[in-house]
């Protein structure tokens, strides 16, 4: 488990459920009291963002024929002219550099300068992009605009060539020719020589990191909303699995507060991303945590543009004889750094659901992760074949599973007695008694002990669901420390005669058979003594860890797949909208729902017309005969399915026909034969009957025949015998 930073409060479950939750409590108690550490775990209902909508992402290549001077990807010599060309084509198909800055704008442009040294050998940001961008403002305002350009690098100002990057060349841009004219700034985000003046405490947007307590120390000018943001990074393999628009954040925290490198500690407080990541502490890591509560310190990301000029696989750094490097000549550029990032994942081979500070920030509404919601622009990204090669083993590995149902955990210490019985086939989904709300764990390692606290021998179960686009044999990945069972499809798929030590993320490697669409997938886990924790991911054969590609885990009620549980659709009927004479029936309307939609909901339906439901056939069919004149407005409303609901509205007009008139009898008391008749004004002389037969107990509206009735007030009298059982007044216009 996490490195206890805070101290644990211990915390009956109730308490959980009512208290922290403000979940509705299951139906279920736990034997022992439950450790809740900060950062381990969080009920995953907590992460309610409003999910990011939509958007396009723009990938050019040095050869792309749309370019003035198209060169092959391979080419070593790119000119600025160039460069600048495929930057502002890649900035031009996501809606062009005016779509994000106006004249007048302040803007902060960001590369990454990690290293104190010349771009361009794919460590740092190639300097012509930065360039580039600064060029296209100008070239699109003059100096209409204020331009700063500027990271908070790891390496004060010393180490950087005594001014202000000027071992990574930005200082010499003040007397670059392609600049002449061009008015910019240079800005250190770690704010060194001010001593930290322009440095501000900012709150998080979902506090993820735990030991910082939901606050970081970082410039005022990443927390403007008038400062216009362009985020710049270069596309590199790190430790997390990918280093890019989210990662380049790291530079966002000050060094006056944090120290150099950021893990040193300065007047603040302290950078502890990648600390613990190693044996002696389980794998965990603070990283991707950091990573995404800085991106959401940031006020707002205008545009993303990536340097994939020259990359790195295995590392950030270059490594000796540059045999890291991997020339793509390609520039990427939108307005999501999610999407930007899950583009880019794709460009380099990873599966962005590996690489956790990119999920993380989807669920807390930074961006999209949703392959369905993002639209590329100019490259087919099929031509990106080359799969960067993963360095550590936290990249290796990618990320397995986060989200679970949990069980009770129950007193025993024999892992092959079913607790649970027909253990094999349970499939639970969320609210169903005995079982937890969805709970995220925020490492690899799903850390049972935490989450239990047991006092003695226990077992447990985990439960998800997998989806597959379709049927396959995949590699199960999987580490544990005591007994365990995994069961897929019902089937036991894995039950190691001896479990592993828990020294590494990932023991055993298991060939399961996926289902096409839904699967059923339940760990059994054992724990007399040490850690009680397991790790889970299921990936692609002969694979460092790259997830089945589409595969997604998800909990029943809660966050199915859209494709397993796709938007509702309702049909839009010719004749839902209709004018009848009062007396006769409606043509029949009928509606058809599908998609997602399980049901529908009908209202406002005029009295006398009524809505009969074919769930078989996926129908309504509203029918019957308007008992009053009235134009009404109906409503049909589709249940069930992902996203908004569809809603169909109609109407239908009862009219009254010029030689028909109208008068209601109203709270009859019973149902009986009876005789209406129509007098005279004062009610003593009858003039004619108009009905003699049965009339209902309640209200009830009566057309008549007025075409031989003089215009003026008569009285109505409905009678039995000559008792007069109802009497009214009706106006013949």
């Amino acid at each position: 488990m996490k490195k206890k930073i805070t101290k644990a409060k211990i915390i009956i479950w109730s308490a959980i459920a009512i208290g922290l939750l403000g979940l509705v409590a299951m139906d279920m108690a736990f034997t022992s009291t439950q450790t809740v550490i900060p950062g381990t775990f969080r009920a995953d209902s907590l992460f309610a963002f409003p999910q990011a909508p939509a958007t396009s992402v723009a990938v050019i290549a040095s050869d792309n024929t749309s370019l003035t001077s198209p060169t092959p990807v391979t080419n070593t010599n790119l000119t600025f002219a160039q460069v600048k060309d495929m930057v502002k084509h890649a900035i031009d198909l996501v809606g062009g550099i005016s779509k994000y800055v106006k004249a007048g704008d302040t803007v902060l442009i960001k590369p990454n300068l990690v290293s104190a040294k010349l771009s361009g050998d794919g460590e740092t940001t190639d300097i012509r992009v930065v360039k580039a961008i600064v060029r296209i403002i100008y070239d699109t305002y003059g100096n209409g605009c204020t331009i700063y350009v500027g990271d908070g690098s790891a390496k004060n100002i010393s180490s950087m060539g005594g001014s202000l990057f000027k071992n990574c060349g930005y200082q010499a841009l003040f007397t670059d020719t392609d600049l002449t004219g061009v008015n910019f700034q240079l800005i250190d985000l770690d704010d060194e020589v001010a001593a930290g003046a322009n440095i501000i405490k900012v709150k998080t947007k979902a506090s993820l990191a735990e030991p910082h307590g939901g606050y970081y120390w970082i410039h005022k000018y990443l927390v403007s909303p008038n400062i216009k943001y362009i985020d710049v990074p270069v596309l590199k393999m790190h430790e997390p699995g990918l280093t890019c628009c989210l990662k380049n954040q790291i530079g966002i925290a000050a060094g006056w507060a944090y120290g150099w490198n950021k893990l040193q500690g300065g007047t603040k407080d302290v950078m502890i991303h990648h600390n613990n990541f190693n044996a002696a502490h389980n794998y965990t890591s603070w990283q991707d945590e950091e990573l995404t509560d800085l991106s959401s310190c940031i006020d707002h990301f205008d545009l993303c543009v990536v340097d994939a000029l020259m990359c790195l696989e295995y590392q950030k750094t270059l490594m000796s004889g540059n045999s890291n490097q991997v020339r793509l000549n390609t520039i990427i550029a939108g307005p999501d750094p999610v999407a930007v990032d899950h583009v880019c994942c794709h460009i380099i081979g990873t599966n962005p659901d590996d690489i956790c500070h990119i999920t993380m920030a989807a669920k807390i509404g930074l961006g999209t992760n949703n392959h369905d919601s993002i639209t590329v622009l100019g490259e087919n990204l099929s031509r990106y074949t080359h799969q960067f090669t993963r360095g550590s083993i936290h990249s290796q590995y990618g990320q397995g599973n986060r989200v679970w149902l949990l069980s009770t955990a129950f007193p025993g210490s024999d892992i092959n007695t079913q607790y649970i019985a027909n253990e094999a086939t349970l499939a639970p989904s969320k609210g169903d008694a005995g079982w937890s709300p969805p709970y995220y764990f925020f490492d690899d390692r799903i850390d049972l002990l935490s989450f239990y606290n047991p006092s003695g021998s226990v077992v447990s179960y985990a439960y998800t669901n997998v989806y597959s686009p379709t049927a396959k044999s995949a590699s199960l990945w999987m580490n544990c420390e005591e007994a365990t069972k995994v069961y897929l499809n019902g089937t036991l798929v894995y039950n190691p005669a001896s479990p592993s030590a828990n020294t590494n993320i990932v023991s055993d490697t298991v060939v399961v058979n996926l289902l096409a669409g839904e699967n059923t997938l339940l760990v059994k886990t054992l724990q007399t003594t040490g850690n009680y924790d397991f790790s889970l991911n299921i990936c692609e054969k002969q694979t460092l860890g790259n997830r089945v590609d589409g595969l997604k885990f998800y909990i029943k009620n809660y966050n199915v797949p859209a494709v397993l549980n796709p938007a509702p659709t309702l049909s839009t009927p010719a004749n839902k909208t209709q004018g009848i004479a009062l007396g006769s029936p409606i043509a029949n309307i009928v509606y058809t729902w599908g998609g997602g939609a399980t049901d529908v909901t009908v209202t406002g339906l005029p009295a006398g017309v009524i809505a009969t439901k074919n769930p078989a056939a996926q129908t309504v069919t509203i029918s019957g005969t308007p008992t009053a004149a009235a134009s009404t407005t109906y409503t049909v409303t589709t249940v069930g399915g992902t996203g908004a609901p569809v809603v169909v509205s109609g109407s239908i007009r009862a009219y009254i026909c010029s030689s028909l008139a109208q008068l209601t009898i109203s709270s009859l008391a019973s149902t009986g034969i009876y005789r209406l008749a129509l007098f005279d004004a004062p009610g003593t002389t009858e003039l004619k009957t108009l009905a003699n037969g049965t009339f209902t107990a309640g209200n009830t509206n009566f057309l008549f025949n007025k075409s031989t009735l003089a215009s003026g007030t008569y009285t109505w009298k409905l009678l039995t015998g000559v008792t007069v059982v109802k009497s009214g007044t009706v106006v013949i216009p």
